[in-house]
């Protein structure tokens, strides 16, 4: 029996392992299987050929490519995974036929097992970050080496970022930035592969930094410019994918479309040994954790929240990492609130908190009117994302689920009903084990 490497994916982002088609978007493969020849009318709409790309980009959205080691394929290649097994089946079958989610799973599966096969490959990512200095030389994270880039590398820019040059932004970064340059040594069967392994084991690594750098404490803003982001460590505007040699591996590079400025540079108020030394412990800890890779995941939303310069999108993306954490996507926000605050000593002030959070969340998202004070209300949204997130990291529960995770925040905070549970389970625990 092959293995599975492709899934549909569940309201929650996650593969559907089950082979019964329930996530299948079913009426967009209907339209994908007829879409060749139908351009006639139905009930007010008609289905064009320029619709195709469209609805392949969909479909392929909603598939989930696992690679051996059970990491989630990058999208690009997913993309394209999606549509050669979309295409090789409406060539093969009748034109008015829908395309059937199982075979479609099945073809797909086949692509990407021709995929794994293909050789992996090192490459050199180049970009820069917001910081003073490197707390270590080199830097393991996920498979890549992190380093700065010395005076004797030799890195040529592909012609097409040469080309772009003249664009005031990235020149001015480019020329005269004061952002310390790196270098990621990253692998990958292709090129995207390569570039997204590395961006994210930087975004896990400022997650960090982040986290250990600033949790309990107060930040002052020194601006009074609103689009600036309230993190404390970015990334540079463009990366570029290069050989171990150094010359370039693609003629594309990847830029961050929410810049607009340099930050300022980031050195640690105590130095960068403490920082470093909660760094180390935590990589340790999450190759060891019962569900280390979606903890490692929450950190680097977490980085990338606070890279928007928009501070309502930096709070909205903070509220759902909130969501995740306490296991309460889908369900009422008085759940998420409840389980959010059980670790607070004074839990009726940290709920007041977070209702006030709940309430700009809705003035948000319902009414689209923005916060006077977003970068007050990212901070504090801030504060209960940092509190949740070094616990999980450390996992002082022992759970081995986020599940799990959130179970242990809907326990009493009474201590007699606690002592009561304790009481009955010990006695259930001889009660078995006389048995």
């Amino acid at each position: 029996m092959s293995k599975q490497y492709v899934f549909w994916r569940t309201q929650k982002g996650e593969p559907y392992k089950i082979n019964n088609g329930k996530y299948a978007p079913s009426a967009l493969l209907e339209q994908l299987g007829k879409s060749q020849i139908d351009n006639s009318i139905e009930n007010g709409f008609s289905w064009h050929l320029f619709d195709l790309p469209n609805f392949e980009f969909i479909v392929c959205s909603m598939m989930v490519i696992l690679d051996p080691d059970g990491n989630e394929l990058n999208e690009t290649d997913t993309k394209f995974i999606g549509q050669k097994a979309i295409r090789s089946i409406r060539e093969k079958q009748d034109n008015r036929s829908k395309i059937d989610p199982n075979k479609l799973i099945q073809t797909a599966n086949k692509e990407a097992a021709k995929y794994f096969r293909n050789s992996i490959n090192e490459y050199i990512l180049i970009t820069s970050l917001s910081v003073n200095e490197l707390p270590l030389r080199l830097i393991n994270v996920n498979n890549c080496q992190i380093s700065e880039i010395k005076k004797s590398d030799k890195f040529n820019y592909p012609e097409s970022l040469r080309d772009s040059f003249n664009e005031s932004l990235l020149r001015n970064h480019l020329t005269s930035t004061n952002y310390l340059r790196v270098k990621v040594k990253t692998s990958g069967r292709s090129i995207f592969e390569a570039s997204e392994k590395a961006l994210e084991s930087l975004s896990f690594l400022r997650g960090l930094w982040t986290l250990f750098g600033t949790i309990n404490k107060k930040t002052k803003r020194f601006s009074s410019k609103k689009e600036e982001p309230i993190g404390v460590i970015s990334i540079g505007p463009v990366h570029t994918l290069h050989h171990p040699d150094g010359s370039s591996a693609t003629d594309l590079f990847w830029y961050e479309p929410g810049y607009l400025r340099d930050a300022p540079i980031f050195k640690p108020s105590n130095g960068w040994e403490g920082i470093k030394k909660e760094q180390q412990i935590a990589i340790r800890k999450l190759k060891k954790h019962p569900f280390g890779s979606i903890v490692e995941r929450l950190i680097m939303r977490y980085a990338e929240a606070l890279d928007q310069s928009n501070l309502d999108q930096a709070f909205l993306q903070m509220w759902s990492i909130l969501e995740n954490i306490t296991d309460t996507i889908g369900a009422n926000y008085d759940k998420t609130i409840e389980r959010a605050v059980w670790l607070y000593k004074d839990r009726n002030v940290a709920k007041e908190k977070l209702e006030f959070l709940r309430f700009r969340r809705n003035q948000y998202v319902h009414s689209a009117k923005t916060s006077l004070e977003g970068d007050v209300v990212a901070y504090l949204m801030k504060h209960f994302i940092d509190s949740h997130l070094r616990r999980l990291i450390f996992n002082e529960m022992k759970v081995s689920s986020i599940a799990e995770y959130g179970n242990f925040l809907s326990l009493s905070t009474s201590i007699a009903s606690l002592e009561r549970s304790r009481q009955k389970i010990n006695y259930a625990l001889r009660l078995r084990k006389s048995n």
